[in-house]
């Protein structure tokens, strides 16, 4: 087989939120990031996913949020991504925590995700794997990039595991631009060993999974269809969006998901 076409940086990045209306008030109302997609988590349809980005919804420009209005704050460690950089288009810059903990290194501009600090016990498995498996190139301050996907590896020999809940990073997904590629880097990754899930419909890109060395959760997403495919560009993210499959339930989903 040939070799897939190369990954494109970030597709988007998830994360876990304790209350949806907290997470909406500061990622849309006071960073300025557009909410794109209002919907749930299609393995958990109690609750809700949260998209943010730019105008369109653009991969490399996403987060996105688990909303679980009863987790507890997380707490960071070893086999979790720690710190995030983004861009936001409102007048924040500097570097804090937001409402549920999770470190965020700010600057204004058009939104995008730019970095994101990775904490492991060692460092050199998630290196060389990122390095010779997926095709980030190392750079002469220790970090690693992908197009404009930046990468710090922080090395925490003897620091305890991370315990996921809210402020936790779910996981980062990387970008490829059709299903074709995707399924090539599904094949390329088994070939080499790595348990990779099957293909997953997440109705505005596809989706695969697997973890790197240290244990920190890589998804493989498609570009397209993206956003547009069930609400107009001018209006996405201002009604709740359920897949075709879960249309039957709608009534129940809708009552049992807390107020934004």
């Amino acid at each position: 087989m040939s070799a897939p076409g190369a990954l494109a940086g970030f597709h988007h990045l998830t994360v876990i939120a304790s209350h949806p209306a907290g997470n909406v008030g500061f990622y849309r109302d006071l960073l300025g990031m557009r909410l794109v997609k209002k919907t749930v988590n299609f393995d958990d349809p109690g609750s809700y996913h949260l998209y943010y980005g730019d105008a369109a919804g653009s991969p490399g420009t996403l987060m996105t949020f688990f909303a679980w209005p009863r987790a507890v704050r997380g707490a960071r460690g070893v086999g979790e991504i720690t710190r995030l950089g983004i861009r936001t288009p409102r007048g924040v810059a500097g570097t804090g925590a937001e409402p549920d903990g999770l470190q965020l290194d700010l600057t204004e501009g058009p939104s995008r995700l730019e970095s994101i600090e990775m904490t492991v016990a060692h460092r050199e498995p998630t290196e060389t794997f990122m390095t010779q498996k997926l095709g980030f190139e190392l750079q002469g301050d220790g970090s690693l990039r992908l197009g404009a996907a930046q990468v710090e590896i922080r090395e925490d020999l003897g620091g305890s595991r991370g315990r996921q809940s809210a402020g936790s990073v779910h996981h980062v997904a990387w970008s490829v631009p059709s299903d074709e590629v995707q399924v090539q880097w599904q094949s390329r990754l088994r070939e080499a060993g790595v348990a990779v899930t099957p293909v997953r419909d997440r109705q505005y890109f596809h989706s695969i999974y697997f973890q790197e060395p240290g244990g920190i959760l890589f998804e493989i997403a498609t570009d397209p269809p993206g956003f547009a495919i069930d609400e107009t560009p001018e209006h996405l993210g201002e009604s709740l969006k359920l897949p075709p499959w879960m249309e039957p339930e709608r009534q129940a989903i809708e009552a049992a998901l807390p107020p934004i």
